[in-house]
């Protein structure tokens, strides 16, 4: 027989102030509180340690939710709220922990849109229905989190009271926890911020005693041992871009000039401030513009190590996310596991990193905006050069690793001269060579930006807040900075807007025309992308229901528009059958058109021009077990992300409890990315053609090469005009 538990019952926790917070409660937003304690909740062994409780707390300011929660969670919705409560009680109670009841004071937004309901209303409900749901499936972990002092989100932060304090209660060990809740709106904050840290591989929030120094050009930074692995974070590369500096090329921290920081000894054991990005499901802002930091993770503090450096550029469409992310950035068991050192950063994002007006251009001493982001990260890339021969690294042999826009990224750092000599090896995941729109085209498709903004020179641009600025972005209108289109098969006429353009001095031409030239930075390089990359979330997220009627119906609904013949064709080049299924079929689809093709043509150009060895890899492992990434929709096949996942060691921070295969394609991923970064080679063939063939390393568990890899299909596709439908940003 089931036993029945007490949502209610709980034996109370001292309670204390966060007083001690309130410089930290300015414009970086209320919903930070929950963000910041949540974490150091999580943290913590049990109810006791709380003076190391706040320690941690501090440590985890600015963290931003990833893009896709903005898109996973529209609105308050319960259903979604509910599912996602349940996953987070069961990804807690296997942490055989001391359970825990949270209680913050907080505000709470407006009606929720999708129901006209008032979140009250929505947070009796679901308290209700996540006792009783809990109960029936005789969870084993529940959190409830709590929100009272109700506000506008509409207001200004400035207005808004700050909590006083924070109530903690820890249910005894034989009491179950209940998650009801409050406004689902919370859940990707929760999820992503509580589940994520606490199941980070290798990653412990707590300060060790141990402080490492080491001296920089700016003088010393003291930084954290943890897991035997040195960590240095937060540590500032640039003068703060902010005020009259914002949308200027960033500079260089200098002694000389009195930029560098004033303390005897830097204090490196926080990471940085997350860089200003709008967070859609709270019509709010978060972050910093005042952001250009960057961590490092090393096994060794001897200059003479010469270890190889692999420097990470995260991806989020260039819009979200930041170096330091839980469970999509370094760590420690990485750093052990490859011994080498790891760099993550901070980079301009959005409009703050990649808007190109001619109102810009004609206040800037050389006649050009955008690209700021990519010049950040150049800046960076001269501070590894500069500095990390004394964390142990080789700064004659750095490695560009980034995935999704990270992997743009390296394709942009691969065209400009500005980067030449910076890195010596680049590995670009799930990337876009789409890279041809000039500052001048782009400067036109932004005029919407600046006609809602009303402002009609720099001066009036830079008094707007970071939150007008991202409230005047053309997200869901042409130049559709939101690009949510990309998971899906293209809609005829519809190209995404450039975020990042060719201004004449990042980059000079066009990627294909620079390459074609031979005028990249001739590397070794690695072009890789996942089977099924649209299958971490399709449009239609009931694509696991589909029949195979529902499947040609579709296809045809998308692709008829494009000519005679093409849907039909298409169908035939993913046909139906039983040894596979429309959902298989239709993301394979999606992502040979935007992605796999795409990348066959630009690692051809890169065959042809450059002297160093390219190769060509296509992650076609299936996680061993189909899991939900955001309580929405279970991902099932390569989906965009599942690389990441495995090199970083973060199966369960994502809710996958890994098997056998998936360590064992961990493993053979890892060996590869490190193998290269020593030498620049992979063990498999480079891609040059071999007598009209071109080869692809398929990478799972194994490794296998395939000899024109869905050529039939690529040829398709790119006949018909689609290339210009590849990914973008």
């Amino acid at each position: 027989m089931s036993r029945k538990h007490n949502c209610q019952s709980y034996t109370p926790c001292p309670t204390f102030s966060v007083d001690d917070l309130a410089p930290l409660w300015s414009s970086e937003g209320w919903q930070h509180s929950a963000v910041w304690w949540w974490n150091g909740v999580i943290s913590r062994e049990n109810c006791g340690g709380h003076e190391r409780q706040r320690e941690a707390n501090t440590q985890s300011l600015n963290t931003a939710p990833p893009r896709n929660v903005s898109s996973y969670f529209h609105g308050y919705s319960t259903s979604a709220f509910l599912s996602s409560a349940h996953r987070l009680g069961q990804l807690l109670n296997s942490c055989h922990r001391d359970s825990f009841l949270v209680i913050v004071k907080s505000y709470s937004p407006p009606v929720a849109p999708e129901t006209g309901v008032q979140p009250a209303a929505i947070q009796s409900t679901t308290v209700s229905e996540a006792c009783q749901s809990y109960e029936s499936r005789q969870m084993r972990t529940a959190v409830k989190y709590s929100l009272i002092d109700s506000e506008s989100l509409s207001d200004p932060p400035g207005k808004r009271p700050r909590p006083t304090s924070l109530t903690w209660a820890c249910y005894t060990s034989s009491i179950f926890l209940c998650l009801a809740g409050c406004l689902a709106i919370f859940v990707p904050v929760v999820y992503m911020y509580v589940v994520l840290p606490y199941r980070h591989s290798g990653v412990k929030d707590h300060i060790a005693s141990s402080e490492p120094q080491v001296q920089t050009h700016c003088g010393p930074v003291k930084g954290v041992t943890e897991d035997g692995v040195y960590i240095f974070k937060g540590i500032p590369y640039a003068v703060p871009p902010v005020g009259d500096r914002r949308w200027t090329r960033p500079e260089k921290l200098s002694r000389d000039r009195g930029t560098c920081w004033s303390e005897p000894v830097f204090n490196a054991t926080a990471f940085g401030k997350t860089c200003s990005q709008y967070v859609h499901s709270l019509r709010s802002a978060i972050g910093s513009e005042d952001c250009l930091f960057l961590n490092v993770w090393t096994p060794s503090l001897d200059p003479g190590a010469r270890l190889p450096v692999i420097f990470w550029i995260h991806g989020g469409y260039l819009l979200a996310m930041n170096g330091h992310y839980p469970g999509y950035s370094p760590n420690p068991e990485l750093v052990k596991d490859t011994d080498a050192v790891f760099v993550s950063f901070n980079y301009r994002l959005g409009p703050f990193g990649f808007l190109t007006l001619d109102v810009l251009s004609k206040a800037s001493p050389d006649g050009r905006s955008g690209n700021y982001g990519l010049m950040d990260q150049i800046l960076a890339l001269e501070w590894v050069r500069d500095n990390i021969r004394n964390f142990g690294g080789d700064p004659g042999k750095v490695t560009l690793l980034g995935q999704s826009s990270g992997g743009t990224s390296i394709f942009a750092l691969l065209t400009s001269p500005l980067a030449a000599g910076l890195f010596h090896r680049a590995w670009a995941a799930s990337g876009s060579p789409t890279m041809n729109k000039t500052m001048q085209q782009a400067s036109k498709d932004n005029l919407v930006f600046l006609n809602t903004t009303g402002c009609g020179d720099v001066t009036c641009l830079r008094g707007l807040s970071p939150l007008e600025l991202l409230r005047s972005t053309p997200w869901y209108v042409f130049p559709y900075w939101m690009m949510d289109d990309l998971l899906e098969l293209p809609e005829k006429g519809r190209l995404d807007g450039a975020l990042i353009v060719v201004d004449g001095y990042v980059l000079p031409d066009s990627l294909t025309k620079s390459w074609e030239k031979g005028l990249a930075n001739d590397v070794p390089v690695v072009i890789t992308n996942t089977a099924q990359e649209a299958d971490i979330h399709p449009n239609d997220i009931n694509i696991g229901n589909w029949t195979w009627s529902d499947y040609k119906q579709e296809v045809r609904n998308r692709l008829s528009p494009f000519g005679p013949g093409i849907a039909e064709r298409a169908i035939q080049l993913y046909p139906t059958g039983d040894d596979h299924t429309p959902e298989l079929m239709y993301t394979s689809m999606i992502t040979d058109l935007r992605s796999s093709c795409p990348s066959d043509v630009i690692s051809d150009i890169a065959a042809k021009s450059f002297s160093s060895p390219v190769y060509r890899a296509v992650i076609n492992a299936l996680p061993s077990t189909p899991f939900s990434m955001d309580g929405e929709f279970t991902c099932k096949y390569a989906f965009h992300g599942f690389d990441s996942i495995a090199l970083f060691g973060t199966f369960t921070s994502f809710g996958l409890y890994p098997s056998a295969s998936d360590l064992e394609f961990q493993k053979v991923l890892r060996q590869m990315i490190v193998n290269f970064a020593h030498d620049g080679r992979l063990d498999v063939p480079d891609r040059k053609p071999r007598q009209g063939r071109r080869s692809v390393a398929l990478v799972s568990d194994v490794i296998s090469v395939a000899d024109d890899y869905i050529k039939d299909r690529c040829e398709f596709w790119m006949s018909n005009g689609f290339y210009q439908y590849a990914w973008i940003n």
